[in-house]
């Protein structure tokens, strides 16, 4: 793969009065290479809830001590599997939610969701994520989400897979969109942080996504995604958020994309005409000047 790979990340307001949502983008030596493939390219967002300035306070607390905390936990001459430092960098940005809840008594429901996509060694994605905020692989014309969704909604869309509920049911629901693990401060009652890697391959588009993209149907994000496919990573990012801008949706929640986009493989260059042309006729040519040879030495 090249060592060239695309990233950006945008937040837009929406139709709320403050920014809840935070995100941060860090590059994290692994090694003293000098090619991007010793770095780890790691983004964070995180989706504030609390109301005015709890949320905004929450969010902004876990992705600095995330970042920190998670450079540390790989500086360190004992390096632990990076599955390990991942999961280490949410139980302390949990810890700074929960001082920042003691410095102050206004904050004390304030708390946020978290997803942390890490590309290591150019081909293998790790991430963990405590919450609904989403984590996409885009390929092959097609979306997969890659991290758990701790909502209730999931819960009840399981229920239809089973049978036990109906669509109609599980989207009416007033309780759907309730969070059944976020970061508070407290013990977090899930963390999805899978050991192993998910591979990676040139052209895959990684999106992290707070929840207000959802306000796009799964159709509508895979056709902003193809047509901009082509395109930068910052593209594509402006493209998700131009898309929610234009649906328009009452009460517009914050919405937050981050995008890192792996290389696709150099295009193949095209043979000229005439080159192709003779390499399909050179066999009728050769036969042909043999038997003109034949004829004239007899």
């Amino acid at each position: 793969m090249s060592t060239v790979i695309e990233h950006a990340g945008e937040r837009y307001l929406g139709q709320r009065d403050t920014q809840e949502d935070d995100l941060a983008f860090a590059e994290i030596p692994l090694s003293a290479g000098k090619y991007i493939e010793d770095n780890l390219l790691c983004y964070v967002v995180c989706d504030g809830m609390g109301g005015y300035e709890g949320g905004e306070v929450a969010s902004s607390s876990a992705v600095a001590a995330f970042i920190d905390n998670l450079k540390k936990q790989l500086a360190d001459q004992d390096k632990k599997p990076l599955s390990v430092a991942l999961r280490s960098s949410v139980l302390t940005a949990d810890k700074a939610i929960a001082k920042a809840k003691q410095d102050n008594e206004k904050l004390k429901d304030m708390g946020c969701t978290l997803v942390s996509a890490c590309v290591e060694n150019g081909n293998k994605l790790r991430w963990v994520s405590v919450g609904d905020s989403h984590l996409y692989v885009f390929r092959d014309n097609k979306i997969k989400k890659l991290n758990q969704d701790h909502s209730y909604g999931a819960i009840l869309d399981e229920q239809v897979r089973q049978g036990s509920l109906s669509a109609e049911e599980a989207q009416a629901a007033t309780n759907r969109n309730a969070l059944t693990s976020a970061l508070q401060g407290e013990d977090i009652e899930k963390i999805d942080n899978p050991a192993d890697s998910f591979s990676l391959q040139s052209g895959d588009i990684i999106v992290l996504a707070s929840d207000g993209l959802d306000t796009l149907s799964r159709d509508e994000i895979i056709h902003t995604l193809s047509d901009k496919a082509a395109g930068s990573a910052q593209e594509i990012v402006a493209s998700l958020i131009e898309a929610v801008h234009k649906k328009g949706a009452k009460r517009q929640d914050n919405t937050t994309v981050a995008c890192i986009k792996v290389p696709g493989m150099p295009a193949k260059p095209q043979q000229n005409f005439y080159i192709r042309y003779l390499r399909l006729i050179w066999p009728v040519l050769f036969i042909f000047v043999m038997l003109c040879f034949l004829l004239l030495m007899n």
